[in-house]
């Protein structure tokens, strides 16, 4: 365990002794942070100009108040740049350098702001893929600080701990996978993930055999983190606890990396929201993967594979009395229509190529499609209301009408400055594993929990400006056009 130095003897220590030539005493360089201070969420890039006895190369790791700051890169012999990653506790935070000669302080160089409102202390969200910020099919460092829930604490100015797993751990989807126009066929994210995991595990190794764990995946497998949300998750994960192989080695990469990789987990994520005692809870995606299992996880759209209501039902009596002990607000998503993701239309073609093939007739193949998506639609609308009606009984606990929202897009799109965003195949919404969000779509997402928590606390949180999310947002149309998917059905 690292070692702290008391604070008022690492102040002194952080100054530096004051060096005396033939005129007096001549003052070291002073260290500062650059900026001075942000907000608790963190996440964002931090400078520290060291005091002239501190060479950048001698620094091994940085803490900025209680968290190890993250990926330091020395930019000259006496500045370094790190990632810090928020603070529970808003104020002044001391910065510790850590050294082959032991620690140092710099002081309390850097401060902390309070959330925007007392009720935003304590944020914790849970969920699957789209409330991890799972982009290309795939979990990844980028996409975790651009997801969802992280855009809402930056928004909120609260602290949100998030797992961050080592860059470049997942190679996701790129356009380089996709087909050809016109048809630009989209890879099975479940082939992309299969593939994925199976060449994670070599990396996860440790040197000369032993245990693979989740520990070398994770920047700070130290940090116990408040986005509890594992890819891949289903209703009856949150409560009961991870139960499937995908589902395992996603939690031990999220919240229990110390665990045997591909061995049970123990943990449950609602028993870990509970005992964070949060003040605020989010899911944008809370059964999700529940209603959306025919299209993700079978090869002929069969409705039966999606979760019965009675099963969810019984969870959700689980889940929403004991969201409402914690006396915390929870803002939980429901569930846009599963057919308008562009993975339903690919499944749906690779059945009538496959009955082409077989000598079948293709408008058979192609009426059956349409009409178990008729039934996967409406059996996301009976789920939708199962929801609507359970939280109904709990005050502090509102459903964010996702479904709504998203439906509203399908005839106008989203103007976003000169660009129209739709949730249309490639058109900039979702994303290229055609289940995901862009980060212009997570944006979107994240404004509508926004407005959600706004307006049931009365709080005057800022939205998001979509505007240079867009310009940055590599899965833009026009930029998947240039990189050749132009012309897509």
């Amino acid at each position: 365990m690292r070692r702290r130095l008391p604070l008022a003897l690492t102040l002194v220590a952080g100054l530096g002794a004051i060096a005396c030539d033939g005129d007096g005493p001549i003052a070291p360089a002073v260290p500062r942070a650059e900026p001075a201070e942000g907000a608790s969420t963190g996440y964002v890039t931090l400078d520290l100009v060291l005091p002239a006895d501190l060479p950048a190369a001698e620094v091994e790791g940085v803490w900025v108040g209680p968290r190890r700051a993250l990926l330091p890169e020395v930019l000259a012999p006496d500045r370094v740049r790190v990632l810090v990653q928020g603070s529970p506790t808003p104020g002044p935070a001391e910065v510790v350098v850590e050294t082959a000669a032991g620690p140092r302080s710099l002081g309390p160089i850097y401060s902390y702001r309070p959330p925007l409102d007392p009720r935003f202390e304590r944020v914790v969200a849970f969920g699957a893929s789209l409330t991890q910020g799972v982009q290309g099919g795939v979990p990844a460092f980028d996409n975790a600080t651009q997801g969802p829930a992280a855009l809402v604490a930056r928004q909120l100015g609260a602290d949100l701990p998030l797992p961050l797993l080592v860059p470049d751990l997942f190679a996701g989807i790129t356009p380089a996978l996709i087909g050809p126009p016109p048809a630009c066929a989209i890879p099975q994210v479940t082939d992309v993930v299969a593939t994925q995991t199976a060449d994670l595990l070599p990396r996860l190794q440790p040197e000369g055999g032993g245990t693979l764990t989740g520990r070398p995946a994770r920047l700070d497998p130290d940090l116990a983190p408040h986005n509890l949300a594992v890819g891949g998750s289903q209703l009856r994960h949150h409560v009961h606890g991870a139960d499937t192989l995908g589902t395992r080695v996603v939690a031990r990469l999220v919240y229990s990396p110390d665990g045997r990789l591909l061995g049970p987990v123990d943990e449950v994520p609602l028993s870990l929201l509970v005992a964070l005692s949060p003040t605020l809870v989010i899911s944008t995606d809370l059964f999700d993967n529940d209603l959306a299992a025919p299209l993700i996880l079978t090869d002929d759209l069969d409705p039966a594979s999606a979760t019965a209501l009675d099963e969810l039902a019984a969870d959700l009596d689980l889940l929403l009395p004991t969201l409402a002990e914690t006396g915390a607000v929870s803002f939980l998503g429901n569930m846009p229509r599963p057919s308008l993701l562009p993975a339903t239309y690919e499944l749906k073609a690779r059945l009538v190529e496959a009955a082409e093939a077989a000598g079948e007739d293709p408008a058979a193949a192609a009426a059956e499609a349409d009409d178990r998506i008729a039934a996967i639609d409406a059996h996301a609308v009976a789920a939708n209301a199962l929801l609507a009606e359970r939280a109904a009984g709990f005050p502090t606990v509102h459903v964010v009408d996702v479904a709504g929202a998203v439906a509203a897009l399908e005839a106008t799109g989203l103007v976003v400055g000169e660009h129209t965003l739709t949730v249309h195949k490639f058109g900039g919404l979702l994303g290229l594993d055609g289940i995901h969000f862009t980060d212009a779509g997570y944006g979107f997402l994240a404004n509508l929990f926004i407005d959600a928590i706004n307006a049931e606390l009365g709080t005057t949180a800022p939205r998001l400006d979509l505007a240079p999310i867009v310009a940055a947002d590599p899965e833009r149309a026009d930029r998947l056009a240039a990189a050749g998917l132009g012309g897509c059905e």
